[in-house]
């Protein structure tokens, strides 16, 4: 190289009008900083300063190299300086900040690793390093003046290893096809697992039904913007639930409940007082397509419910509230219905001699003690009553008997006793009131001359017949 030339090299090489050397440790300073660490706060950072504006952010991939570009806010040469932070005063939606104590780190992690960075803001660049001083790597940032000066801040940085899938599996872009249901503009439930905020992945979603994209302004999260305050997320999808109009997010959650699977969702508190109709028919058409109409929601009643062959859901906080607001079906409910179900009631001519000789004694101790009440003899259909000895229909006035329970004397007295009970003390099945009230009328049938020459005579009944027909079948 001759002598004109060294001097035009020595020339156009620039020298640094200001380094900051840090004595921190680069290899122990947050160790557990990653790629998408880097690349999530510098992104971070470029949407923050466009107020959350993802259109006007720019984000490349080439290679391993990633560039990342906000117009609106230039970064300035005391925000490379620990300690201070130019976090966004006055924004509405609360943005996390613009270049705060995060970029450093994310810088130190960016140097450690050995990547090539460029952070260039208005007429400077800034390009960090490793210093090594008595053996301690430390970080060192050298600024520049730059020739060509710019509007915003441009970051890019060399190295990174398959950035851009790293990018299309941690950013939720808008349009993003993994969205599968929007349930208000301030979240969205995905099928991409994990916990989104602003649109970038921050940690795992363990324990929940589905990914959830928080908007920022929600969230509370450390330095980093890798940790999350857990309690947040369960009061702001408590908060935001109520808006969930799309039946394939309830579906989902009820499927999760059927598997018997422990879901996070199961804690939250939606407010159902602002729950409008819509989300309300749109809960209970999913909840029936999942559990179908004899599911309810576990409570006191429950014995009574699966006595009467309907399923019980393990009960949780969500359960609970969408019972209270009558978008899922709940045990009262459910009885309700299943005495309103029609009953294929038999007719007399369709009764043997022997049951139709029950059912005139049977009807005779009816009438005696609740006049106001027909006798029915039903027989299940399907699964339909099956499990089912009798019933009875306040509304419709009847007490059924299960023709199977006329098979035996006992079985007619012990069912006929229990729906007595109900009719005569509108009681609940499994209660103590109920409990109590049938060894009441017990005693008052045992004391009662007629009833006693009823029951007896349905003794003789079966007696008599089964008699005969023994001896017939000798």
């Amino acid at each position: 190289m001759g002598l004109d030339q060294r001097l035009r090299f020595f020339s156009r090489k620039k020298s640094p009008i200001r380094t900051l050397d840090y004595l921190i440790n680069v290899d122990g300073y947050r160790s557990y900083w990653r790629d998408w660490d880097i690349a999530r706060e510098f992104i971070s950072n470029a949407v923050d300063a466009e107020e959350g504006d993802w259109g006007k952010v720019s984000i490349k991939t080439s290679g391993n190299s990633l560039e990342i570009y906000n117009k609106s806010r230039s970064l300035e040469i005391k925000d490379l300086y620990f300690g201070n932070s130019s976090q966004g005063k006055g924004i509405d939606k609360g943005y996390i900040g613009r270049f705060t104590e995060g970029m450093k780190i994310a810088i130190a992690a960016a140097a450690r690793s050995g990547y090539s960075m460029t952070i260039s803001f208005g007429h400077y660049t800034a390009k960090p390093s490793v210093n090594v001083q008595d053996g301690l790597r430390a970080l060192r940032i050298n600024i520049e003046k730059s020739e060509t000066p710019i509007n915003g801040t441009l970051v890019k940085i060399d190295g990174i290893k398959n950035v851009a899938d790293i990018l299309k599996e941690k950013i939720i872009m808008p349009n993003d096809k993994r969205i599968i249901t929007s349930i208000q503009s301030s979240i969205q439930a995905l099928d991409a697992k994990g916990i989104f905020v602003g649109g970038m992945y921050v940690c795992d979603n363990d324990g929940y039904a589905w990914g959830y994209n928080f908007s920022p302004w929600l969230i509370r999260m450390s330095e980093g913007r890798n940790i999350i305050d857990t309690n947040d997320i369960q009061h702001n999808l408590g908060a935001l639930v109520q808006y969930a109009e799309n039946k394939t997010y309830w579906r989902g959650l009820f499927n999760h409940m059927k598997a018997g699977q422990r879901i996070k969702e199961g804690d939250i508190w939606p407010f159902i007082f602002d729950m409008s109709p819509i989300v309300k028919k749109t809960i209970s058409e999913a909840w029936k397509e999942v559990f179908g109409t004899n599911a309810v929601v576990e409570d006191e009643l429950a014995r009574e419910v699966s006595y009467r062959g309907g399923k019980i859901v393990k009960k949780c906080q969500l359960l609970e509230i969408l019972a209270k607001s009558k978008a899922v079906q709940d045990s009262t409910e459910f009885i309700r219905e299943y005495e309103q179900v029609p009953a294929s009631f038999l007719s007399l001519q369709e009764l043997s001699e022997k049951e139709l000789l029950a059912y005139d004694v049977i009807s005779s101790i009816v009438l005696r003690y609740a006049p106001a009440y027909k006798l029915e003899i039903f027989m299940a259909l399907g699964k339909e009553r099956e499990n089912e000895s009798g019933f009875c229909s306040y509304k419709k006035k009847v007490i059924a008997i299960n023709r199977e329970q006329l098979k035996s004397s006992q079985n007619i007295v012990d069912t006929l006793l229990e729906e007595l009970t109900h009719a005569i003390y509108n009681t609940t099945d499994m209660s103590r009131k109920h409990a109590d009230c049938m060894r009441l009328l017990a005693t008052q049938m045992l004391f009662d001359d007629k009833a006693r020459d009823y029951i007896s005579r349905l003794n003789w009944i079966y007696g008599c017949v089964d008699a005969v027909a023994s001896k017939s079948t000798r």
